[in-house]
């Protein structure tokens, strides 16, 4: 067992001060120093992120190897749960998941010491993938702000998919849905990871952004911006999506003979995140495809 006090350490733009309390046992056979390991938990004291004092400590169950500090569970700024595992030998790998449900948003929004402005939104849902360099990592995830109590509020939520390399990412197929139940959708952009959080970026998102899509319940309406075409959506399930395409103009059918605009309509199961089967319909043409998405 033992005690580390650690005073103003800069990580990643944060200012971090607290005690840490480490106990623990090693495991393994020390005698011939066969894959000997540390099994432990360390726990947080007096912690303070930007001269605040965090509104809950730190716990973090963990296990050390000659290669990697593996974390089995931990909860962490008084909500969020991760688990992964962090390289320390020459790789210096990290592989990290955060969740969690319901967070109180301004909580967090008073740690980070944003400059300016003030949080969006109330509660928090969130699930991020962290791997990569441990300076530099690549981030992907999802996160849905709520807004259940703010009745003078723009909004009911929102709802942001993104990715990136720190300490930027690209937000994408992304939403929020008006507190009169209409969406916005907001165009593909890249932000500072430490803006995702400040009303000020959506606003300004909002105003920069045409409103291309009106949606009822379950059903979508909108205009694609490179096609001149409208297209009526609606979510069957979370992985199938029916959908009917109009085109205002002429558009080269699914049979390269033919010359005729024709409507669509279109079933598509995803598969996974990347990868969907799709049916299509014209009249009389059918054709069933199998789409894949690649990174570059």
């Amino acid at each position: 067992d033992f005690n580390l006090s650690l005073n103003h350490i800069q990580l990643h733009g944060f200012d971090v001060s607290t005690t840490l309390h480490v106990i623990g046992l090693v495991s393994g056979d020390t005698a011939n120093q066969t894959d000997p390991k540390l099994i432990g938990q360390l726990t947080t004291d007096g912690s303070i992120v930007n001269w605040k004092p965090v509104p809950e400590e730190s716990s973090v169950d963990f296990e050390i190897t000659k290669n990697e500090l593996k974390i089995t569970s931990a909860k962490v700024l008084g909500g969020i749960m991760v688990s992964g595992v962090i390289g320390h030998s020459s790789s210096s790998a990290v592989d990290l998941t955060m969740e969690t449900e319901q967070y109180p948003l301004a909580q967090m929004y008073d740690i980070m010491s944003f400059t300016g402005g003030s949080p969006i939104g109330t509660l928090l849902d969130a699930k991020l993938f962290v791997k990569g360099s441990v300076y530099q990592p690549n981030i992907e995830g999802q996160v849905t702000i709520q807004n259940p109590d703010g009745k003078d509020k723009k909004f009911k939520n929102i709802q942001l998919n993104f990715s990136g390399v720190y300490p930027e990412v690209t937000l994408s197929e992304s939403r929020m849905v008006a507190s009169n139940g209409s969406v916005m959708r907001f165009s593909t952009r890249q932000l500072p990871v430490r803006e995702l959080f400040k009303t000020e970026t959506y606003e300004r998102m909002i105003r920069q952004t045409e409103q291309t899509s009106v949606a009822w319940g379950d059903w979508t309406l909108a205009r694609r911006e490179d096609e001149d075409s409208v297209w009526l959506e609606k979510s069957l399930a979370d992985d199938m999506t029916l959908t009917y395409q109009r085109y205002d103009h002429d558009e080269t059918r699914l049979n390269p003979n033919s010359l005729e605009n024709e409507n669509e309509l279109s079933l598509e199961y995803f598969l996974s995140k990347k990868g969907s089967v799709s049916m299509d319909i014209r009249d009389d043409e059918q054709l069933v495809s199998l789409k894949s998405t690649t990174s570059f």
